[in-house]
């Protein structure tokens, strides 16, 4: 009879074969993918809601690029606001000047014109470059004839800016009269003393 032959096999052996399975199994198995992230209510959730997310889409983006095209609109605005206010502080005039104040009231009008179905895109920058504009109107017209610009002749501003541009025009013509008193000339410094009392009424 013969006995049993017992293999004698070493522990790094066992182990290599070991790591050998699993580095096979690790190879060709795979996780299964999700079929579903959602419940049915889910998905029908997102089919609902799914026109009303593209249109909340489609107004962002043209909110975005009005605001880029406000931007770039109100730039050039302020640009011409820039040469107009400084040849009205060294008394120019004439056609060139006019001309650009006829560019600046076209470009405030299409800016209106196009911002017409949301008022909100008024309010700041665009608000203020019509503001600032429309003082230095105020400082061309006062020079032209003496008065204080009627909201009528400085359109288009509504009341807000009309009120902010005229309270500014009035600290420019305190600065214009000291200027004046330098020079002696009584004349001018009595007509801002009238602009500023009226404009105080």
């Amino acid at each position: 009879m013969f006995a049993p032959r017992i293999l004698h096999i070493s522990r790094s052996a066992i182990s290599r074969r070991f790591s050998s399975i699993q580095e096979t199994l690790t190879n060709t198995m795979l996780p299964v993918r999700p079929s579903k992230v959602m419940a049915a209510f889910g998905v029908q959730l997102q089919e609902m809601l799914a026109e009303e997310m593209l249109q909340m889409q489609e107004e962002t983006l043209a909110s975005d690029e009005m605001r880029d095209a406000l931007f770039r609109s109100t730039r050039n605005l302020n640009k011409n606001t820039g040469k107009i206010q400084f040849a009205v502080r060294t008394g120019g005039q004439g056609p060139s000047l006019d001309k650009l104040v006829e560019e600046n009231t076209q470009i405030i009008n299409k800016l209106l014109s196009s911002t017409s179905s949301d008022p909100t895109q008024r309010h700041g920058a665009l608000s203020q470059a019509i503001m600032t504009f429309t003082e230095t109107r105020m400082m061309q017209h006062f020079f032209d004839t003496g008065s204080l610009a009627a909201p009528s002749i400085l359109q288009p501003c509504d009341d807000e800016e009309y009120i902010g541009a005229a309270l500014g025009f009035a600290q420019e013509l305190s600065r214009y009269a000291v200027g004046r008193a330098s020079e002696n000339d009584t004349s001018s410094i009595a007509i801002c003393h009238r602009l500023i009392m009226q404009v105080g009424t």
